[in-house]
């Protein structure tokens, strides 16, 4: 059954390749206009992806079906023709702004999303790192870049919810990790350290909160510390999932604040970034009283304060020192010694 899965999965993949070659040959004979060639991609898509609903209502998806797995190839392909068709009417046509490419982006990942709420994981994935990377395939400038650091954030708690009522947990760890990469390369541009660092506590709370279902976080079992502690012991407790991606959230949202509290930056910059700790830490000694496996998360902000306090003493103690030998090591002009002329001799 699984040679015919594979078989099938080639037989998909091979149609959706023949598409794509005859709308390319029709591009190269000039037998179609840019505006058509955008719409023979989506209407090749449209048709993979409807192929794959008529095939799960059908014959089913299920794992002991011969069908098993088709419906998402099917999809699949249908949406990274879509995907590809939005790009090319906006990057090689110019057909449609970076605004109007954007929000069929995100209309097509949306898409992705519900088609893995029955297809299984994998349509899900596909929507959601669609949607992440739909601003940096769309070129242009925003006029409110900080926009899009509650755009991520409402990605991963997409995800997040998804994976709380399908188990899928991966599909929440992929999101929580690419929705931080973008976020840190939007920061990176300067869209915003406020704003950045309101993704950080979004997210924190939104990982502590949707997976478990509950408004207090009730995890138990061990600690995230307990990994370290018990490294080399043949048999230690392994935190559960909804543990480990809370701490991972957490962790990430305190580096957040470091970057924001060491990058060259003012002192309202600084006391953000220590306000941000604050929260973390308050967060983590009251709303996670009830969670025994959070515990050792109230140890994180206080020891990353202290240690960004630490490295900005060194770093100016650096710089004075690199000042004064750059001062003792500058050479000093020489003084030639005048000579007073004498009067002539009579």
């Amino acid at each position: 059954m699984a040679g015919k899965n594979w078989f099938l999965a080639v037989a998909a993949l091979s149609l959706a390749l023949a598409g794509v070659f005859l709308v390319q040959y029709g591009v190269e004979n000039g037998l179609l206009t840019p505006f058509w060639r955008v719409m023979g991609a989506a209407a090749l898509g449209l048709a993979l992806i409807g192929a794959g609903e008529r095939v799960r209502r059908s014959s089913g998806d299920a794992g002991q079906h011969d069908t098993a797995y088709l419906p998402s190839t099917f999809s699949g392909a249908g949406l990274v023709a879509l995907f590809a068709a939005v790009l090319a009417a906006h990057q090689l046509y110019g057909l449609i702004g970076a605004e109007t490419a954007l929000f069929w982006l995100v209309l097509v990942a949306g898409a992705a999303v519900v088609l893995g709420w029955f297809y299984g994981p994998f349509l899900a994935v596909v929507g959601i790192l669609g949607s992440i990377s739909a601003p940096f395939l769309v070129s242009g400038d925003s006029a409110s870049p900080q926009i899009f650091f509650y755009y991520f954030a409402l990605i991963t708690l997409t995800a997040l919810a998804v994976d709380a009522i399908k188990r899928w947990a991966w599909v929440s760890a992929l999101a929580l990790i690419f929705a931080y990469i973008a976020a840190w390369m939007f920061y990176s541009g300067g869209a915003g350290d406020e704003h950045f660092l309101a993704f950080a506590l979004i997210v924190t709370a939104g990982a502590a909160a949707i997976p478990p279902l509950t408004l207090w976080p009730r995890h138990d079992g061990a600690m995230t510390i307990s990994i370290l502690l018990n490294f080399r012991a043949k048999s230690r407790a392994w935190p559960q999932f909804p543990t480990r991606l809370a701490a991972g959230a957490f962790a990430a949202a305190t580096a957040a604040a470091l970057l924001v509290g060491l990058k060259d930056a003012s002192v309202a910059e600084v006391w953000l970034a220590v306000a941000t700790l604050s929260v973390l830490f308050v967060a983590a000694v009251v709303w996670f009283r009830g969670a025994p496996a959070l515990d050792d998360l109230a140890l994180l902000p206080p020891l990353i304060l202290l240690a960004s306090s630490r490295f900005r003493r060194l770093t100016a103690a650096c710089s004075m020192i690199s000042s004064s030998s750059a001062s003792f090591a500058r050479p000093r002009p020489r003084h030639r010694p005048r000579f007073r002329s004498l009067p002539p001799s009579r």
